[in-house]
Protein backbone atom coordinates (compact mmCIF):
# COMPACT_ATOMS: atom_id res chain seq x y z
CA UNK A 1 0.00 0.00 0.00
CA UNK A 2 1.37 3.39 -0.91
CA UNK A 3 1.51 5.81 1.95
CA UNK A 4 -1.09 8.41 1.25
CA UNK A 5 -1.64 11.22 3.67
CA UNK A 6 -4.65 13.42 3.52
CA UNK A 7 -3.74 16.88 4.72
CA UNK A 8 -5.84 19.33 6.71
CA UNK A 9 -8.12 16.82 8.39
CA UNK A 10 -9.90 17.94 11.55
CA UNK A 11 -8.34 16.52 14.73
CA UNK A 12 -11.25 14.15 15.35
CA UNK A 13 -11.17 12.55 11.86
CA UNK A 14 -9.06 9.44 11.29
CA UNK A 15 -6.74 9.47 8.30
CA UNK A 16 -7.89 6.07 6.95
CA UNK A 17 -4.97 5.33 4.59
CA UNK A 18 -2.44 6.04 7.35
CA UNK A 19 -4.48 4.03 9.86
CA UNK A 20 -4.63 1.05 7.47
CA UNK A 21 -0.88 1.20 6.87
CA UNK A 22 -0.02 1.52 10.55
CA UNK A 23 -2.37 -1.31 11.59
CA UNK A 24 -1.90 -3.74 8.72
CA UNK A 25 -0.94 -6.62 11.04
CA UNK A 26 -3.93 -6.03 13.30
CA UNK A 27 -6.59 -6.11 10.59
CA UNK A 28 -5.95 -9.52 9.03
CA UNK A 29 -9.53 -10.51 9.77
CA UNK A 30 -9.72 -13.45 7.35
CA UNK A 31 -6.61 -15.02 8.89
CA UNK A 32 -7.88 -14.42 12.42
CA UNK A 33 -11.30 -15.86 11.60
CA UNK A 34 -9.71 -18.97 10.03
CA UNK A 35 -7.83 -19.51 13.30
CA UNK A 36 -11.10 -19.35 15.22
CA UNK A 37 -10.52 -15.94 16.80
CA UNK A 38 -13.43 -13.64 17.51
CA UNK A 39 -13.20 -10.56 15.34
CA UNK A 40 -16.41 -8.85 16.40
CA UNK A 41 -17.30 -7.16 19.64
CA UNK A 42 -20.37 -9.26 20.48
CA UNK A 43 -18.49 -11.82 22.59
CA UNK A 44 -16.65 -9.08 24.49
CA UNK A 45 -19.81 -7.09 25.12
CA UNK A 46 -21.62 -10.20 26.32
CA UNK A 47 -18.70 -11.04 28.62
CA UNK A 48 -18.71 -7.54 30.05
CA UNK A 49 -22.42 -7.77 30.71
CA UNK A 50 -22.04 -11.10 32.47
CA UNK A 51 -18.89 -10.32 34.45
CA UNK A 52 -19.38 -6.66 35.29
CA UNK A 53 -23.01 -5.76 34.80
CA UNK A 54 -24.49 -8.45 37.04
CA UNK A 55 -22.41 -7.33 40.01
CA UNK A 56 -22.20 -3.61 39.56
CA UNK A 57 -25.75 -2.80 38.50
CA UNK A 58 -27.63 -4.33 41.41
CA UNK A 59 -30.28 -2.26 43.11
CA UNK A 60 -28.88 0.51 45.26
CA UNK A 61 -25.28 0.08 44.08
CA UNK A 62 -23.15 3.21 43.84
CA UNK A 63 -19.49 3.07 42.82
CA UNK A 64 -16.60 5.48 42.69
CA UNK A 65 -14.32 5.17 39.68
CA UNK A 66 -11.59 3.51 41.77
CA UNK A 67 -14.03 1.22 43.52
CA UNK A 68 -15.62 0.11 40.27
CA UNK A 69 -12.17 -0.57 38.78
CA UNK A 70 -11.22 -2.78 41.73
CA UNK A 71 -14.47 -4.74 41.50
CA UNK A 72 -14.10 -5.11 37.73
CA UNK A 73 -10.61 -6.59 38.13
CA UNK A 74 -11.76 -8.97 40.86
CA UNK A 75 -14.78 -10.12 38.85
CA UNK A 76 -12.66 -10.66 35.74
CA UNK A 77 -10.16 -12.75 37.71
CA UNK A 78 -12.96 -14.80 39.27
CA UNK A 79 -14.82 -15.43 35.99
CA UNK A 80 -11.51 -16.29 34.25
CA UNK A 81 -10.78 -18.94 36.90
CA UNK A 82 -7.72 -16.98 37.98
CA UNK A 83 -8.80 -16.31 41.56
CA UNK A 84 -5.55 -17.88 42.79
CA UNK A 85 -3.77 -14.80 41.38
CA UNK A 86 -5.81 -12.64 43.74
CA UNK A 87 -5.11 -14.90 46.72
CA UNK A 88 -1.35 -14.76 46.02
CA UNK A 89 -1.40 -10.94 46.09
CA UNK A 90 -3.47 -10.87 49.29
CA UNK A 91 -1.08 -13.27 51.01
CA UNK A 92 2.08 -11.38 50.02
Amino acid sequence: MNKVKIENLPDNVVNLPVYMENNRERIRYKTFKEKGYYIGSEAIESGNKMVIGQRMKQAGMRWSINGSQYIAVLRAKYESHRWDDVIKVVNE
